[in-house]
C-alpha cells in the first residue's frame, strides 16, 4: 500500500535512531491515520493501528488509511480464479529496511538498495523480462549482504563481492550480462538519493526511499492480481499494462515523489475520480462475478 504523507521530518541518520527505535518502534501514526468506522473488520483494524513506527516510514496517506479500514480479508470475496498465494516481490518490502534493530545495519541495507536501486527499476521496465520474485526473508538476507560480511572481519571482500554477484544474477535472470553494474560493497563508492549523497540525508529523504518502493510494489501486485483474475495471456500485454498505468499517474515501473499525494491518493474525490474510473474499467475485464458498482456501466448505475 502506498504510504507516504507530506514527507516532511528533519531528523538526521543516524545519531537520533537507537532510541527512537526503542521509544516508538510499535506505537502508531496517530496523527496521521483518520478516525476509523466502527465497521471496520478486525484484520484491517488492526494493520492500520499497529503500523510500526519508525522515523523512516512515510506516514499514511488518509485516503489509504480510509480504505483499508473498510478492507474486508475474506477469502470468499476473490474475484474469479484469484486466490490468497504468496509468490513472492519483485522488489524488496520496504518494511526490510526498517525492522532491523541495529541501525548500522539499516544504514548498510539502506546503501545497498541505492547501489541496485537503478538496475532493479530497469530490469522491471523491460519488456523482455520477467522479474524474479523472493519471499520476504531472502530479500532481507540480500539487503544485509554487505552488512554481514563487514560483521566478520576475515571476510573475504573477493568473495563477499562474488556473493553478491551471484544472488544479482539469479534475480535478474536473463538480463545480468547485458546491464554493466558493479556489486558488491559500498566502500570506496558515491552512494546518491536524487543527487544527494548518502551521508547527507535526512529521514525525510528515507521516506522517500521507502514510499518509492511501496508505491512500485503496489502498482506491480495490481499488475499480477491482474494477470490472476482475466484469462490467461502474454506475460508483457502492452495494452494491459497501459490500462494499469492509467490507473496510476505515471509508468507501473515508475514513481514520481512530487506524486505522492496524487492519482488514486487524491482527497478530492474530483481529482480521484479519473483513476477509480481506469480502476473500475480493469475490474470489469476480469473474470468471475463482480459487485454492482463494477460490473454495470454508469447508465445502468444512474438508473438504480
Amino acid at each position: 500500500m502506498p504510504s507516504t504523507g507530506s514527507l516532511a521530518a528533519t531528523f538526521v541518520f543516524p545519531m537520533f535512531l537507537l532510541g527512537l527505535i526503542k521509544d516508538r518502534k510499535r506505537s502508531p501514526y496517530a496523527h496521521h491515520v483518520p478516525n476509523k468506522p466502527s465497521t471496520s473488520s478486525g484484520s484491517s483494524k488492526l494493520f492500520v493501528d499497529q503500523t510500526l513506527a519508525h522515523p523512516f516510514l512515510p506516514p499514511v496517506i488518509a485516503v489509504w488509511a480510509c480504505g483499508l479500514s473498510n478492507l474486508v480479508f475474506d477469502k470468499t470475496h476473490c474475484i474469479g480464479s484469484a486466490s490468497i498465494k504468496l509468490h513472492g516481490y519483485a522488489l524488496p518490502p520496504p518494511a526490510n529496511l526498517t525492522i532491523a534493530e541495529n541501525p548500522l545495519k539499516i544504514e548498510a541495507m539502506f546503501k545497498f538498495w541505492l547501489c541496485i536501486r537503478l538496475l532493479m527499476l530497469a530490469h522491471l521496465s523491460s519488456p523482455l523480462y520477467s522479474p524474479s520474485v523472493l519471499d520476504q526473508n531472502s530479500w532481507k538476507m540480500f539487503l544485509s549482504l554487505d552488512y554481514l560480511a563487514k560483521a566478520n572481519e576475515q571476510e573475504n571482500p573477493t568473495t563477499k563481492a562474488a556473493v553478491c554477484r551471484a544472488k544479482m544474477k539469479e534475480i535478474l535472470a536473463g538480463c545480468f550480462n547485458e546491464i554493466e553494474v558493479e556489486l558488491g560493497s559500498g566502500e570506496g563508492t558515491s552512494v546518491s538519493w536524487r543527487g544527494k549523497a548518502y551521508e547527507t540525508l535526512t529521514a525525510t529523504d528515507h521516506q522517500e526511499i521507502v514510499w518509492e518502493m511501496s508505491e512500485i510494489a503496489f502498482r506491480l501486485e495490481l499488475a499480477t492480481l491482474d494477470r490472476m483474475a482475466r484469462e490467461a495471456g502474454p506475460n508483457h500485454d502492452i495494452s494491459r499494462e497501459t490500462a494499469i498505468s492509467s490507473c496510476f499517474t505515471g509508468p507501473i515501473s515508475m514513481a514520481d515523489i512530487g506524486s505522492a499525494n496524487m492519482g488514486l491518493a487524491y482527497p478530492s474525490w474530483y481529482d480521484c475520480a479519473p483513476y477509480l474510473c481506469s480502476l473500475r474499467r480493469l475490474m470489469q475485464t476480469w473474470t468471475g462475478s463482480k459487485p454492482d458498482i463494477i460490473a454495470k456501466d454508469r447508465t445502468e448505475l444512474a438508473l438504480d
